[in-house]
């Protein structure tokens, strides 16, 4: 018995059609979970110590092949009306016009391309734009999950730091102490720790204004004045 040939239309062609697809990205995408993520800032003060405060809010998403773990992409807006710290005039001062100039540059952005496995860790590329400065940074990052948490959503946690120039994004801050050192140092420690958040039905987490422990509620003007 003999089949007509298909004009260009090869054997070869025929086997890779109905052979079976194995090493296809799986890109899965996770919400980042703003309740559960934030980052430290830290910089030398009088040169004898570090001082700093807490950045909040973040909002984005993070994607990758959770079974290679490659193809990675991380997009993350942070709004700088979150920074706080343990001294109310700190906070104010960084918010501030001669430093981070909250109402003029009321965002921190960072974007990710270039996720590459070394060992336990990973090592990220990307880009943080602090008051419309765009800077290029590489920085080892830990990577833990997916884990299913107690709601039945997959969950990742990214864990890194990195340090910058404050000078590089025009902020100066140039006084100096009576001897002559400066007040507050150059370099600026970024810690952060990140969860990303993917629902059980399709890549689009859960209504993040949900809080997500079993035990907490979202808060409401009522319950904060006591109905008053």
């Amino acid at each position: 018995m003999t089949f007509p040939r298909l004009a260009g239309f090869s054997l070869a062609a025929f086997t890779l059609l109905f052979a079976p697809q194995t090493g296809r990205a799986e890109i899965q995408s996770f919400l980042i979970d703003p309740y559960y993520s934030q980052a430290i800032l830290l910089v030398p003060h009088y040169e004898i110590s570090r001082t700093g405060g807490m950045l909040g809010g973040f909002t984005g998403t993070i994607e990758f092949d959770t079974e290679t773990m490659a193809d990675w992409t991380m997009d993350v807006t942070i709004p700088v009306s979150t920074f706080i710290s343990t001294h109310p005039p700190r906070t104010d001062a960084v918010k501030g016009p001669q430093l981070l100039d909250e109402p003029t540059y009321p965002e921190i952005h960072f974007s990710c391309k270039s996720v590459q496995k070394k060992g336990d860790e990973y090592m990220a590329k990307g880009t943080i734009t602090i008051c419309n400065v765009p800077k290029e940074v590489t920085f080892p990052m830990t990577v833990k999950g997916p884990k299913i948490d107690p709601f039945g959503n997959s969950r990742i946690g990214l864990d890194g730091s990195f340090t910058v120039n404050r000078q590089d994004f025009g902020l100066p801050f140039d006084r100096k102490l009576p001897g002559g050192g400066p007040i507050v140092g150059d370099n600026v420690d970024i810690q952060f720790q990140v969860e990303g958040i993917r629902g059980t039905r399709g890549t689009k987490a859960p209504d993040l204004t949900q809080e997500s422990a079993p035990e907490a509620k979202p808060a409401t003007p009522e319950a904060k004045t006591g109905g008053k």
